[in-house]
């Protein structure tokens, strides 16, 4: 009963989408745009964003944020036009594109926590720290995942205390006390809250890419979006 129900929510949900578009193309030839995908460096999806709209102001922009693995789901149902994920993520079945450029992983933490004087902090210095991780940094398969390699095999040991999508959510509960969040360096600063980022040592290097499908039509505004990200993204990424 339960799996006939979400298979019933992911086909009404599809179905919602198909009658919005369709109405929406009436008056407005482009349509709209869905994204979906990690938060934690949106510079540059922020920035493409923002010149879609200024290139074609009659564009709607729907963004959902998520994991990599949740993101690219959305984008196999069809519900997603591109999927905005880390380098972690397996995307052999994807067209993709570099969007941002490399940065490090760090450590967020509350001024008061002893580790914060540190001027770099070790897998060894974390492992027994109350942690804070975003699903896809223990969802991400182990081939693919920096930050378990870095750690080795204390990883399946580690004091995760919460974890999340949204990068808001977890700065929050760092700036709270609750634990060191591990991220992307230059994410925004969500609320008053004194914490420093300490990088981690050795350095571990992450990136986001644009994932969209290898055989699947664009609709009009995913096309012109994908268009002006080709040309953008060398820019964005500082090469």
């Amino acid at each position: 009963g339960e799996l006939l129900r979400q298979y019933a929510q992911e086909m009404t949900e599809i179905s919602d989408k198909i009658e919005h578009d369709f109405a929406v193309l009436r008056s407005r030839p482009l349509g709209d745009i869905y994204v979906g995908g990690i938060d934690a460096n949106l510079t540059s999806g922020i920035r493409l964003m923002s010149e879609l709209r200024a290139e074609r102001p009659d564009l709607i922009i729907h963004y959902r944020s998520c994991c990599s693995t949740d993101a690219l789901a959305l984008l196999d149902r069809g519900l997603l036009d591109f999927a905005i994920v880390s380098n972690q993520a397996r995307v052999t079945h994807y067209e993709t594109l570099r969007v941002t450029p490399a940065c490090q992983w760090v450590a967020v933490i509350r001024r008061d926590n002893p580790l914060a004087q540190r001027d770099a902090l070790t897998a060894a210095d974390l492992c027994d720290a109350l942690l804070l991780m975003y699903d896809q940094a223990l969802k991400a398969p182990p081939e693919l995942n920096d930050l378990a390699q870095w750690f080795g095999g204390d990883f399946s040991h580690l004091n995760v205390v919460a974890t999340s999508n949204l990068t808001a959510v977890l700065y929050g509960f760092a700036g709270e006390g609750m634990g060191v969040l591990l991220t992307w360096e230059n994410i925004t600063h969500v609320g008053d809250y004194d914490v420093v980022s300490v990088p981690l040592e050795p350095a571990v290097t992450a990136w986001a890419l644009l994932a969209w499908h290898k055989d699947r039509p664009l609709s009009p505004a995913a096309t012109h979006a994908l268009a002006l990200t080709r040309a953008k993204a060398a820019e964005w990424c500082g090469r």
